[in-house]
């Protein structure tokens, strides 16, 4: 079973389709599912009506860019149970700045209320979409957990949504975790496949070990590399990975044990 700490389904289904898919994967995964607010108008009550035809089971969210609470009530952080929430999406907004934007812009005074709201109602802040600017801000400013929970890694393939060496260090420093992605453009150059996830998986444990890292597939939301494009094909990466070395206790530990430790065994 995976604990996925990324997936959009809210965003690319409409709420009729959300039992059908969900039955459908309830063998495989344990998603958290993603409410990414970019392009919609976030009102009073739309969060829980939003959420509200998922099966109690996987009722595990997140917030993917608060940018609404820019202009609207901190309140509405608590309208749902986020297990965490993220600032930004690619853009700059009046939180912090985006990782695809291109400017140094940092995180706002109105971004450090976000954060001392979300820790206030115990939600993990997702450094996800920052630029490192921002992702630097952040991690001086807040005091709860932290995660980045959809990403690749830079020394593997340069992308600016792809952590550094020393931010994947200074997550880790916090006991913060991070969900590696399946989204192709972050993996590699042209095509990817399965076994370019396995060479950044590889990398992080090398260099940081595994007690930090899990899933983050941003199914739905991604174009998936070839050979993973489900949950059940995930199983090619169990055996690529004990062909290189990994014990069952470390691959259980990726796919699912971390990120249940994390969120204090909300999956």
């Amino acid at each position: 079973m995976i604990a996925d700490l990324h997936n959009d389904m809210l965003t690319a289904l409409s709420p009729r389709e959300y039992a059908g898919y969900l039955d459908g994967i309830k063998e495989y995964a344990s998603p958290v599912l993603a409410i990414w607010s970019t392009r919609i108008d976030v009102a009073p009550g739309f969060l829980g009506n939003l959420v509200s035809a998922v099966p109690k089971e996987f009722a595990r969210f997140a917030l993917e860019d608060a940018h609404f609470l820019g202009k609207q009530s901190l309140e509405l952080l608590s309208e749902i149970p986020l297990l965490y929430a993220g600032l930004t999406w690619n853009d700059d907004n009046a939180l912090a700045g985006g990782a695809k934007a291109g400017t140094s812009k940092g995180l706002t005074e109105r971004g450090k209320a976000v954060i001392r709201e979300a820790e206030r109602l115990g939600i993990a802040v997702d450094t996800a979409h920052l630029n490192r600017k921002s992702f630097f801000d952040v991690l001086d400013y807040a005091q709860g957990k932290l995660l980045c929970s959809h990403c690749c890694f830079d020394a593997v393939y340069s992308h600016p949504r792809n952590l550094t060496d020393e931010q994947i260090k200074l997550i880790v420093s916090r006991g913060g975790i991070v969900g590696v992605t399946s989204e192709s453009s972050f993996l590699t150059k042209g095509n990817a496949a399965y076994t370019d996830v396995v060479r950044h998986i590889d990398y992080f444990v090398q260099k940081f070990g595994c007690d930090n890292l899990a899933v983050g597939s941003d199914f739905n939301g991604c174009t998936p590399p070839d050979g993973l494009n489900d949950y059940p094909s995930f199983s090619v990466l169990t055996d690529a990975l004990e062909k290189i070395g990994y014990t069952q206790s470390d691959i259980r530990k990726i796919f699912r044990l971390n990120a249940k430790k994390f969120f204090a065994d909300r999956f």
